[in-house]
């Protein structure tokens, strides 16, 4: 069983964090190509690139409506896409930039960026997303509105390692 998470966050919630000085945000418009990529890059650890959302060519619907941030230091760090309705539908570092604080940094200013147009963000998150993101979005400030069950919706017989409960057989 998956556990499906909906958190939300106001502008009058939003408390300023120090941010890190050597990193930066860049928007662009997504394109597939970089889709794909940040997509492969920060996702498939998670099994993003098996849903049924993003598997072959239904991920680029993804993109109507959509701004890409990329969290930069000396390079592309990780991504998140967002939704002109408020929603950050994908969000994470590459995985050799977990856990080292880089995470608080680029959703602090992907939240300032967004309270710009919006008076409320909000976004999902999965059980089987990375173990600790739960914590990191409720300790940056976001409150969990909703939690619902979902159906396996990996589109593999062959699941991750870690989600032994989604493998086949």
């Amino acid at each position: 069983m998956i556990l499906n998470h909906t958190l939300e966050i106001t502008r009058d919630e939003l408390v300023e964090r120090p941010l890190n000085p050597a990193l930066s945000m860049a928007k662009t418009t997504p394109d597939r190509q970089l889709f794909t990529h940040l997509l492969e890059r920060v996702g498939s650890l998670w099994g993003w690139d098996k849903r049924p959302k993003y598997y072959g060519d239904a991920k680029f619907k993804s993109l109507e409506g959509a701004t890409i941030y990329l969290l930069s230091g000396e390079r592309i760090m990780g991504y998140a896409l967002t939704k002109d309705t408020g929603e950050i539908e994908n969000f994470g570092l590459f995985p050799e930039y977990n856990g080292k604080g880089h995470g608080k940094t680029f959703l602090s200013l992907i939240l300032t960026d967004m309270f710009k147009t919006h008076d409320r963000v909000w976004l999902t998150t999965r059980s089987t997303n990375h173990p600790k993101v739960l914590n990191f979005y409720q300790g940056m400030g976001m409150r969990l509105v909703k939690t619902e069950r979902m159906d396996n919706d990996i589109i593999s017989e062959k699941a991750p390692d870690f989600m032994p409960s989604l493998k086949a057989g």
